[in-house]
């Protein structure tokens, strides 16, 4: 089995720390999908810790899981180890700023995650912040989507000072975000110079 999916299964806590203690021993599973389940951010905890042992799973599908910041936090501090991970879906969760930041550090010493998907998240300029400063150290990440994640003007003017210094990322989806002709314009610019970015949306 390499493959699992069991998204919309009512899957509760206890159901997320048995798939946490099976992930910690297995060694063929590359994709596991838990999205639109209630793990919480207990669930959220016991799947980073696995995550921190695991070096075989290369796709994680989490959104929609009622995750908060702290939740996001215990999955930064697994990022921040776990060099198998190429694709982590985060997206419908409510990790706010605070959640954004501790992701954004784990950013920077990453080298494997390839696709980050956090729409639906609540990140806010602040956290687009945050993300802009380890965009600039990351040389992985080559898929970004922060759709529907109210940045406003001042993330987008963040993520647009990003794009000058980042030289892997292909594709942007910022749609939504609550950005005006002042953020757009600074994007824009960003695009002039020499940037790795293919498609924005």
């Amino acid at each position: 089995l390499i493959t699992l999916y069991m998204a919309h299964c009512n899957i509760s806590v206890q159901g997320a720390k048995a798939i946490a203690e099976a992930l910690k021993q297995n060694s063929a599973l590359t994709m596991l999908n838990v999205a639109e389940n209630m793990l919480s951010d207990e669930g959220a905890k016991a799947i980073a810790e696995a995550l921190k042992q695991n070096n075989v799973l290369a796709q994680l599908h989490i959104q929609g899981n009622r995750i908060s910041a702290e939740g996001a936090k215990a999955l930064a501090e697994a990022l921040s180890q776990n060099n198998a991970l190429k694709q982590l879906d985060f997206g419908n969760n409510r990790i706010s700023a605070e959640g954004m930041k501790a992701v954004a550090e784990a950013l920077k010493q990453n080298i494997a995650l390839t696709t980050l998907n956090i729409d639906y998240c609540g990140v806010s300029a602040e956290g687009a912040k945050a993300l802009a400063e380890a965009l600039k150290q990351n040389h992985s990440l080559a898929t970004l989507d922060l759709s529907v994640c109210n940045l406003s003007d001042e993330g987008a003017e963040a993520l647009a000072e990003a794009l000058k210094h980042n030289q892997t990322l292909l594709k942007l989806n910022i749609c939504g975000s609550s950005i005006s002709a002042q953020g757009a314009k600074a994007i824009a610019e960003a695009l002039k110079q020499k940037h790795s970015l293919t498609t924005l949306d």
